[in-house]
């Protein structure tokens, strides 16, 4: 004869607990009472990655191709993919998936964004998730920096000039 089974095993998600290897056993008899037992093993994991963000510095002023860089670290099934949204500060932070970016790498990240489109000196903020294998999306890291297209712009400064000198290059 066939027998339909299920069996639910509810973990715990916020104190997360339960996370680690689960071993179960499935133990199966026959008509004969011969018995076969199967250990199966699985993967919880309800704890969502660590993300860090390394550049822009905090406060930094930045402008041309910006490099984006940072790291994220998952204790359960390790981290999947990271993803960036550069909004001006007084956005707040996106709604993901929203216009978030796929970084390249995953426990180390990185990116260059363009910032030759922004006019004038503008506050912005980086806002950085990470997805573990186990689909746990981390909350928002996030960092604070201006873009001010004209910070690099050398600064020519005479210390001395005489009426009537005559200065080349």
């Amino acid at each position: 004869t066939n027998a339909a089974w299920s069996y639910t095993y509810t973990v715990d998600t916020g104190g997360h607990s339960d996370d680690g290897l689960l071993t179960y056993q499935i133990r199966l008899t026959d008509n004969y009472n011969k018995e076969q037992v199967y250990d199966r093993y699985i993967t919880v994991d309800t704890t969502a990655s660590i993300v860090v963000i390394n550049q822009p510095a905090a406060s930094a002023t930045v402008n041309g191709n910006m490099t984006l860089r940072g790291t994220a670290d998952d204790t359960g099934a390790g981290v999947f993919e990271v993803y960036y949204d550069i909004k001006t500060q007084v956005s707040g932070e996106p709604a993901y998936p929203g216009t978030y970016t796929l970084a390249s790498g995953n426990y180390n990240w990185s990116d260059t964004y363009d910032t030759s489109a922004v006019i004038g000196p503008t506050l912005y903020t980086l806002w950085v998730r990470a997805l573990d294998l186990a689909g746990n999306l981390s909350d928002a890291s996030s960092v604070n920096f201006i873009i001010d297209q004209t910070s690099d712009i050398p600064v020519i400064e005479f210390l001395s000039i005489t009426e009537g000198g005559v200065y080349g290059v």
